[in-house]
């Protein structure tokens, strides 16, 4: 699993694209198949935003500045949910940070993703 979680981080590291973000979301299913870590759902809200936003964005003609400003928003979320995911000791609050992750993604949303959900 470590592999795979180093991998993932790679991928967060990574430019925000449709390919990246289906990549990301891929690596989140193998970790939790994986027996996981001890924080699951920090992955499986990774794994979420990363497909929700690859979604929206797959057919669309997006402007490099709202790419931007989406990986600037939820990139440091993205880090501190691999953080989380793995911190045994509970020393990181799990609770607040998937709800700080998800504020980040709803602000995003609210900001716009050039695209339409409906």
């Amino acid at each position: 699993m470590q592999n795979e979680l180093e991998r993932l981080r790679r991928a967060v590291r990574a430019p925000f694209s449709i390919v990246g973000l289906r990549n990301i979301d891929t690596i989140c299913l193998m970790v939790l198949q994986d027996h996981g870590p001890a924080h699951p759902s920090a992955i499986l809200l990774l794994g979420s935003m990363a497909r929700w936003i690859a979604d929206a964005w797959d057919g669309v003609a997006l402007s490099v500045a709202t790419a931007a400003r989406v990986e600037n928003s939820l990139r440091p979320h993205f880090e501190r949910l691999l953080d989380v995911a793995n911190d045994v000791d509970i020393s990181m609050d799990v609770g607040a940070s998937l709800d700080a992750a998800a504020e980040g993604f709803r602000n995003v949303l609210r900001q716009g993703l050039d695209c339409d959900f409906s």
